[in-house]
This record gives C-alpha cells, sequence and structure tokens, in this order.
C-alpha cells in the first residue's frame, strides 16, 4: 500500500514493517497505517516517519 499524501508505501499486513523513525521514535500502527511516535525533545513535524531533535526545526 501507498499513502498518496505521504509519499511513503508499507505493508497492509504489517504497517511497521521496514519503517525506521530513527533513533529517538518507535512506530506505532494508528488507523491502519504507520506513525511515528517520537521520544521527548523529538518530533516528526517536518518527515512524519522520522523523529528529530526540537533544536534541528
Amino acid at each position: 500500500m501507498c499513502d498518496p499524501d505521504g509519499d511513503y508505501c508499507y505493508d497492509k499486513f504489517n504497517v511497521c514493517r521496514g519503517i525506521f523513525c530513527g533513533e529517538a521514535g518507535q512506530c506505532v500502527p494508528v488507523d491502519t497505517k504507520p506513525t511515528c511516535v517520537c521520544d521527548p525533545g523529538y518530533t516528526n513535524e517536518t518527515y512524519s516517519l522520522y523523529c528529530e531533535p526540537l533544536a534541528a526545526r
């Protein structure tokens, strides 16, 4: 499956397979799509599937 808005593809049966959110994040399925949950002090506002330090913005 590919997400037209997010410019990424994912496995609809295991949505987090192959999704790497960075060292400070973890992929979780939300509404059958991969979503990165970032550690405190990190954000995924710039790249929806990658967590980067807040200071990087």
